[in-house]
């Protein structure tokens, strides 16, 4: 999927002024730079699509779409944050799946991403790779299993916060394997790769930037649902 084509940034607009009348009928929206939270650290898959997504939109729309991080609660910081944000159209949310997992593990926790939020348009979706350090002498999955088993809790994985969907694949692929190993959670994947690469932990399914399912969101309250 080429995120950088127009008509995809075009349709993201255009469902914009679609889902928001009230700025269908300003005529000088956006009348300033737009801001697209990251709930990631800079360097994460999302992160990454969001920087190709907002330069193409800004040009698009004719004013700056500023990616602003804000790391933290597996992406939770910044649902609140734009829930919270003027309801005008200028914050948007760049939500990954990590914001739907995380209503359930923390249901009573700051904004709720299914009422308080409403998605825009799908823009992509990211395969979860799975990978090992250098360190670890394994060469296949088979491999990595049965060391697992012989070695119960002593391998280390990482993940890009609790509920994250690289964190979910662990998880999963735990449950399958019948193995066990320890968590180290990070606020993003570009840390958890450096650590990998160092040999500071051991496992991770790693997000693939090509693609991620991530969405652009914005206040409900702006659609008038509140």
């Amino acid at each position: 999927m080429a995120l950088s084509r127009r008509p995809v940034l075009a349709l993201v607009f255009a469902l914009i002024l679609t889902l928001m009348p009230e700025l269908s009928r300003a005529e000088d929206y956006p009348s300033r730079p737009i801001r697209l939270v990251v709930g990631f650290a800079a360097g994460s898959s999302g992160d990454v699509v969001a920087r190709i997504v907002g330069n193409r939109l800004g040009q698009i729309l004719g004013q700056p779409v500023i990616v602003e991080n804000r790391p933290g609660a597996s992406s939770m910081i910044a649902t609140d944050y734009v829930a919270r944000a003027a309801k005008d159209g200028h914050t948007l949310l760049f939500a990954t799946i990590a914001a739907t997992i995380n209503t359930t593990l923390m249901p009573n926790k700051g904004a709720n991403f299914q009422t308080d939020l409403a998605p825009i348009v799908l823009i992509g979706s990211i395969p979860n790779i799975l990978v090992v350090a250098p360190t670890l002498k394994v060469d296949n999955v088979k491999e990595l299993i049965a060391f697992a088993k012989a070695h119960p809790d002593e391998l280390l994985y990482g993940a890009a916060g609790s509920g994250s969907g690289p964190h979910m694949a662990t998880q999963l692929f735990e449950q399958m394997a019948g193995i066990k190993m320890r968590g180290v959670l990070y606020p993003g994947s570009a840390q958890t790769v450096t650590d990998l690469i160092a040999g500071r932990i051991q496992v991770m399914f790693a997000p693939s930037p090509i693609n991620s399912r991530v969405h652009l969101m914005i206040p409900l309250r702006t659609l008038g649902r509140m």
